[in-house]
């Protein structure tokens, strides 16, 4: 898992960023912008990465189940990601490429 701290070295690093502080406020930046642009409009597409949609999650009847009176549940808007082809092919082609080499260093210990 990475969190923030982590992609932010990570961003320093392969931007060749002097500082720690100034990588944290360019990933805070473009943060705070996708969320005006989700705000904005409904959809925000970046080419070779991917589309970011806001669906609505319409309001349904469920049931309370401590006390199991019906009750309504509000409408609500989720962001749904859906990656670039490139993107995916990407992680994908890098994903079996890890799992190549973790077979293989498997097998080795194995007749040791």
């Amino acid at each position: 898992m990475m969190k923030k701290k982590d992609f932010v070295a990570l961003y320093q690093e392969l931007g060749n960023i002097e500082s720690f502080s100034v990588a944290a406020q360019q990933v805070e930046l473009f943060m705070e912008t996708m969320k005006v642009a989700m705000e904005k409009d409904d959809l925000v597409i970046l080419r070779k990465f991917g589309n970011f949609e806001k669906r609505i999650l319409k309001g349904r009847e469920g049931r309370n189940p401590k006390t199991g009176e019906m009750i309504m549940t509000e409408t609500k808007y989720r962001i749904n990601f859906k990656p670039a082809s490139t993107f995916n092919k990407r992680i994908d082609d890098f994903t079996k490429e890890q799992e190549k080499i973790t077979k293989k260093r498997t097998r080795k210990s194995k007749n040791k």
